[in-house]
């Protein structure tokens, strides 16, 4: 089936595989191309996070809100029972909606959030400098010339709309190098040139993959929270 407005089929890897967090945070007020976009929480609470798309394709994609990343936080936020005193790495987060939002509905939960442009880490900053928590920080994290022991290894890795070409298969390696054993990585995204060398790649290494389209409930409390 299809939900309109929604990702077609933006699948969940559950993966059983295989200290220390570093903090580049600034803050800083709204600026005047900043935008702000709404995430409707839990029991009525809503967050506000900055958006700036800047001219740079890569600042463009990263620091789209996109469907797959509220179909993700609403993934976890319907049972992060098990997220509780766990580390969780968020790859190719933008402007970091999904972990701040989770770190901020789970404050014994550690999220550290990544991504690698310029103008997108400036607005991961001031985001993560402005929710002002200690279990949540950010930094870069280039998947193709990453230093595996920078971020440690973490329980739950999460990620949205990270696969759109061939060479994010590299993103198998990443979560292989930094899941710890017995963890799990969830990934949503539409299936895109790169999903089938990702999943590919996964079995390679040894990872166990679960392909499976976000149930309808997940769909409905993604609208929710986008509002």
């Amino acid at each position: 089936w299809e939900i309109p407005d929604m990702p077609p089929p933006p699948p969940n890897f559950l993966v059983p595989a295989a200290d220390e967090f570093y903090d580049d945070r600034v803050g800083g007020g709204m600026e005047d191309d900043d935008e702000l976009i709404k995430i409707n929480g839990r029991d009525g609470r809503v967050y506000e996070y900055f958006v700036n798309k800047s001219d740079g394709v890569l600042a463009q994609v990263g620091m789209e809100p996109w469907d797959a990343g509220y179909a993700l936080l609403a993934t976890i936020l319907s049972d992060s029972s098990d997220l509780q005193g766990k580390r969780v790495l968020e790859v190719g987060a933008g402007i970091g909606f999904v972990g701040l939002t989770i770190g901020r509905e789970e404050r014994d939960t550690s999220v550290h959030l990544t991504d690698y442009d310029g103008d997108v880490l400036r607005i991961l900053n001031k985001n993560t400098s402005n929710v002002g928590q200690g279990n949540v920080s950010c930094g870069n994290l280039d998947w193709f010339e990453e230093d595996t022991d920078k971020v440690g290894s973490f329980d739950v890795i999460i990620g949205a709309e990270v696969l759109y070409t061939p060479n994010h298969k590299i993103l198998a390696d990443v979560i292989f190098n930094h899941l710890k054993t017995h963890g799990k990585a969830i990934i949503v995204n539409m299936k895109r040139p790169g999903f089938d060398d990702f999943v590919h790649r996964s079995k390679e290494l040894g990872l166990k993959v679960n392909v499976k389209m976000v149930e309808e409930g997940v769909v409905e409390e993604a609208r929710r929270m986008k509002g």
